[in-house]
């Protein structure tokens, strides 16, 4: 599995040390972790892209961008937010990569209203525990297992017309049934 983790640049000289002992909750799990903490974010973009990206702020977000859709999974500290967190939190969630959100002061679950970020107010001493509990959870619901099935028309064209009025494709309209009557 490969998480992606960052945070805010702008809150490094005030958070660095919080940052240090997330990334090394995260790697004590045996995960891969891409960040641009650990300057390995850019190893995913071809030399062409490089070459293209000749501004090194634009070089740097779209790094970000290709590491977070290629990442299984995204951990972002957001006790110091601003516009770039947040559109790195929208853009994870966007892609249906599971997303944790991480603060000292408050927990973002209850403030952000989607299946796919998880929130939690963090110290040194809760860090590992949140971070295994995080893993755990993503490495569960992973979509590994393909199944095949055939519908009626009827049926096709009652799910396919419930997922566009949802918002989503019909598989994942599918998986979200499934869910409800789990928890049902």
């Amino acid at each position: 599995m490969t998480i992606f983790f960052t945070a805010s640049f702008d809150g490094k000289q005030k958070y660095q040390k919080q940052y240090d002992y997330i990334i090394k909750a995260i790697q004590k799990t045996g995960v891969d972790l891409v960040s641009p903490e650990l300057a390995n974010y850019q190893q995913n973009l071809r030399p062409s892209e490089i070459k293209k990206y000749k501004d090194p702020k634009i070089l740097h977000y779209e790094a970000i961008r290709r590491s977070i859709d290629l990442a299984d999974a995204v951990i972002i500290d957001v006790t110091y937010s601003n516009t770039h967190i947040g559109y790195e939190i929208a853009l994870a969630a966007a892609n249906k990569k599971y997303v944790l959100c991480l603060s000292q002061d408050e927990d973002f679950s209850n403030k952000i209203n989607n299946r796919y970020v998880l929130g939690a107010k963090y110290s040194e001493l809760t860090i590992d525990e949140i971070i295994e509990d995080f893993v755990a959870k993503v490495n569960k619901n992973i979509l590994t297992e393909r199944f095949n099935c055939f519908l009626s028309p009827a049926q096709t064209s009652h799910l396919q017309s419930k997922s566009i009025s949802e918002g989503i494709n019909m598989s994942e309209y599918v998986r979200e049934l499934i869910d409800r009557d789990r928890k049902g």
